[in-house]
């Protein structure tokens, strides 16, 4: 509730009012649109930074692979390069669809852990790091580009903040 007042008839300096107004307004459509605006603007936010965070490691890649294709003239990069752009068209497709729809994404697909991850593996700038998949990994019900982007994400923060020697003192990480 919002209250406005004013005096009336003040007299003649201004200082004793002998009459006064007040008016009572109901604001709380306006507060609860104002939340409305800042939780709005929190998740634009949020989307923001996922959408740099996965569209990061596609750009990262095609930049690896065109310096070296530039420096050595060899054009097998230029496969892995448009892998990578197929990627991001991916994502941004994904991200479309999820804020124009503005629901969850029921999971509807089989989706085998083992291809998923390789495929991953693949999209991610991964240096000398190698990846040893074990057998037996399911089949799961799931979005597969999600599950694709967890594992994107998951190996190029490994890749990038892992250790670097396998079996060091303190390493937390397997590689």
């Amino acid at each position: 509730t919002e209250i406005s007042g004013a005096a009336l008839n003040a007299g003649k300096d201004d200082t004793d009012p002998t009459q006064m107004i007040a008016m009572l307004r109901d604001i709380s459509d306006r507060v609860e649109h104002r939340r409305d605006l800042e939780e709005k603007i929190e998740r634009l936010d949020r989307f923001a930074s996922i959408v740099s965070h996965d569209l990061r490691n596609p750009l990262t890649v095609i930049m690896g692979r065109v310096k070296h294709a530039e420096e050595t003239g060899d054009p097998e990069p230029f496969e892995t390069i448009a892998t990578a752009h197929d990627r991001m068209e991916q994502i941004v497709s994904d991200v479309l669809t999820i804020t124009r729809e503005e629901t969850t994404v029921a999971p509807s697909e089989r989706v085998s852990i083992g291809n998923t991850a390789r495929a991953a593996w693949q999209a991610v700038d991964t240096g000398a790091a190698t990846l040893d998949i074990g057998t037996g990994l399911p089949t799961v019900t799931a979005d597969a580009n999600r599950v694709r982007r967890v594992f994107e994400n998951l190996f190029r923060n490994s890749v990038e903040h892992g250790s670097r020697a396998r079996g060091s003192a303190g390493d937390s990480s397997t590689e």
